[in-house]
C-alpha cells in the first residue's frame, strides 16, 4: 500500500472515530495554499479541532508521535489561521489534536492525543 493511501485509510479511520465520540467533520485534507495541510477539521461542541492523523503499521518510519515535530507543528499552525481567517471563526476557542493509530497484535489501537501542542510556544506531549 502506497503511502497516500495508507494516509487515506488512516484519515477515514480517524474521521470515524471522531464521530463516533460525538465530534462533527468539518472538512477533511484542507489545504492552505503551498504552507499546510490539515488531516481533518472537526468541531467538538464549541471548540474547533484540527487534527493530524498517523497511521503506523509498523515501527519502519518511528512512531506517530514523533512524526509531529516542529516543521510539521508549524504547517499545521499555518494552515489553522488559515483556515480560521477564511471562515471568521477568530472568535472560537481551537486546538491541536494528534491521533495515531497502529495495529498490535492483530488489533487496530487508537490513541488520540488531546491538545497535544500549543500553536505559539509547539509545547506538548
Amino acid at each position: 500500500m502506497n503511502n497516500r493511501k495508507t494516509g487515506a485509510k488512516g484519515e477515514k479511520l480517524a474521521a470515524a472515530y471522531l464521530e463516533l465520540i460525538g465530534y462533527e467533520i468539518l472538512e477533511t485534507n484542507y489545504h492552505a495554499s503551498i504552507r499546510g495541510e490539515l488531516d481533518i477539521i472537526a468541531q467538538q461542541e464549541n471548540t474547533l479541532v484540527f487534527v493530524e492523523v498517523k497511521l503506523r503499521l509498523n515501527d519502519a518510519y518511528g512512531t506517530g508521535r514523533d512524526a509531529v515535530d516542529t516543521r510539521k507543528m508549524n504547517f499545521m499552525s499555518y494552515a489553522a489561521q488559515h483556515y480560521i481567517t477564511g471562515h471568521g471563526l477568530h472568535e472560537m476557542a481551537a486546538r491541536f489534536d494528534v491521533i495515531v493509530i497502529q495495529k498490535e497484535n492483530g488489533k487496530i489501537i487508537i490513541d488520540h492525543i488531546k491538545n497535544a501542542f500549543d500553536c505559539i510556544t509547539h509545547k506538548g506531549w
